[in-house]
């Protein structure tokens, strides 16, 4: 489940999304929220940043530890965060 919302001003963009993940077992929730600032530089060229940031919420037992390291490897990682500089080139008819 997920909600996005974005606002262009000129060439300007941003785009905040926020999403809510469950997984096969009880434990295997999380919540990730996700930002890009894009910057429009040619028809087809657009540079930004994303950056993205994720936390796990499932239930944190002991029994629920050993069974969320059988399935996702021997580290349960609570949180994590990513951030990216791109650019972006867009191919085919140019937008009207």
């Amino acid at each position: 489940m997920g909600l996005s919302l974005g606002k262009r001003w000129g060439r300007s963009h941003l785009i905040v999304s926020a999403l809510y993940g469950q997984g096969l077992l009880e434990n295997e929730r999380d919540v990730e929220a996700k930002v890009a600032a894009l910057f429009q530089v040619h028809g087809r060229v657009t540079v930004g940043f994303d950056l993205r940031a994720r936390f796990d919420v499932g239930t944190q037992s002991d029994e629920g530890e050993a069974a969320a390291g059988d399935a996702a490897g021997p580290e349960r990682h609570l949180f994590d965060l990513v951030a990216v500089r791109w650019p972006q080139f867009r191919w085919g008819p140019s937008p009207s």
